[in-house]
């Protein structure tokens, strides 16, 4: 059995129904899940809402999945309640949560606002780690309790196999995950602890599953294409979490494919940073892209060097701003230079501030683009990076843990301190000049709009020296 391990979530992030409760809508449900074989040693709820009106209101019932509800009956105000549930309300796997009127409502006025961004669910719980891959399929996918880090070992590996072998693995984990994952050292302490083992003797690949104080996947292969294919294959029974929707022309040559996944077309390129720490950062982006995919979406080539990239193949880099090749931004619009200045922290300057700190973290910025690449006119180049003074890993912990990437488009864009802005939207969002329906008598209406202006700013100006006269008058006694 693992060591104890405690887990809080916001019931907005589990997906639940309206917040409303209402005559016509009397009761509301959160679904959420649990690893396999979870003990429980603490359930605590904490209960936002706010009253539809002023007027006296009912009381509430929560439950867990069906068992002795509690009742709170609170004064028809904003309100927020924390209670613990008995550790045996929670069952393995899935579970429902309810919140109910207590009572009639009469009226349309009557009931609650749930406020589900507020409300909390924690868990305090002990679980032991996947023995197979049916267990560990649903821990991957819990609610409460999936990995959060996941280290990787291959030392007989040279980095660039490595590096190849990781960025498949985050795809096959991405998809599963019920959260974001990040990546650490192989070093380093991790819910999940990853490995690929090559062995010639071998006449196949083998997944195979561990539990412990660190639940450990291990990938026994005879060779490295061995390997590949192997997590391919895990990658591909992966259950799908979005919908597939193919999209649109303009829509793949812009960023706001990256929010999707779409790191490039089948067989894209991936190049990664050769420094461990900003790789394992590169390698949480990934994993996070892949819980979008609709099908995975696996590199035909990994590598450390943009510049080796196949030219007939989508590229796709991550990369420290200063690690950027020259040559790969030939083809960059302009507005990347501007992006990447706008992403640079700012200095902050200490303040006396009453009731107010005098100086604040450092944000952490970067910026994206997408753009035809220098070598093929047919590919296209995907660039996320750090802005300077900004390392990676910080640049990229934003997009990984917040909803930036949702707010992804154009082919140039920014991101600081939470906020993204678009740089550049790109010309292949207008229609094509043949598109285009010639335009008649445009001459004569745009002098006709300049004669009607002219003639509107005169008479203004004539009532202003109208006015500067009479004023005049009055003050001299004229």
């Amino acid at each position: 059995m693992a060591a104890p391990r405690h887990d809080s979530a916001a019931l907005a992030d589990l997906a639940p129904t309206s917040p409303v409760l209402t005559r016509d809508a009397t009761q509301q449900e959160v679904i959420f899940t649990v690893p396999p074989a979870a003990v429980m040693a603490r359930v605590r709820l904490n209960v936002a809402a706010r009253p539809l009106s002023f007027e006296p209101q009912p009381g509430l019932e929560v439950s867990l999945n069906g068992g002795p509800a509690v009742t709170l009956d609170p004064l028809p105000q904003a309100f927020s309640a924390q209670f613990d549930f008995g550790p045996e309300d929670i069952i393995e796997g899935r579970n429902r949560l309810t919140v109910r009127l207590a009572g009639p409502a009469p009226t349309k006025q009557t009931g609650w606002e749930l406020d589900w961004d507020s409300s909390r669910l924690d868990l305090l719980f002990m679980a032991p780690g996947p023995q197979d891959r049916e267990t560990f399929e649903k821990w991957m996918a819990a609610d409460f309790g999936p990995p959060r880090s996941v280290s990787f070992a291959a030392p007989a590996l040279p980095e660039a196999a490595q590096a190849d072998l990781q960025s498949r693995f985050a795809i096959a984990l991405g998809r599963r995950s019920g959260g974001p994952l990040r990546f650490v050292g192989p070093q380093d302490a991790a819910d999940l602890a990853a490995a690929v083992v090559i062995d010639p003797r071998l006449s196949k690949a083998r997944l195979t599953h561990s539990g412990g104080e660190a639940a450990r996947l291990t990938l026994s292969a005879p060779d490295l294409a061995a390997a590949r294919a192997a997590l391919h294959d895990f990658a591909a029974d992966a259950p799908a979490r979005a919908p597939h929707v193919p999209p649109a022309r303009h829509v793949r040559n812009d960023l706001a494919a990256v929010a999707r996944g779409e790191l490039g077309r089948p067989g894209y390129s991936l190049a990664l940073p050769e420094r461990r720490d900003d790789r394992a950062a590169a390698l949480s982006l990934v994993a996070r892209l892949a819980r979008e995919q609709a099908a995975p979406m696996m590199p035909g080539w990994v590598g450390f060097d943009p510049l080796e990239a196949p030219a007939s193949a989508d590229l796709a880099v991550i990369a420290d701003g200063a690690a950027l090749p020259p040559a790969l931004l030939t083809n960059a619009p302009r507005a990347l230079e501007a992006a990447l200045r706008a992403a640079e922290p700012k200095p902050i300057y200490k303040r006396f501030r009453i009731g107010a700190q005098a100086s604040a973290a450092m944000p952490d910025g970067g910026a994206a683009a997408r753009f035809p690449s220098a070598s093929n006119s047919a590919a296209w180049t995907t660039i996320i990076t750090s802005a300077r003074g900004v390392t990676l890993h910080q640049a990229l912990s934003e997009l990984i843990e917040a909803d930036s990437l949702d707010r992804f488009s154009g082919r140039v864009m920014h991101w600081r301190n939470g906020v993204v802005q678009v740089q550049d939207r790109g010309a292949w969002r207008a229609p094509g000049a043949a598109a285009l329906k010639p335009r008649t008598g445009e001459l004569a209406r745009t002098l006709n709009f300049l004669t009607v202006l002219g003639g509107l700013i005169s008479i203004l100006l004539l009532g202003v020296s109208i006015r500067r006269r009479k004023f005049g008058r009055l003050i001299h006694g004229v």
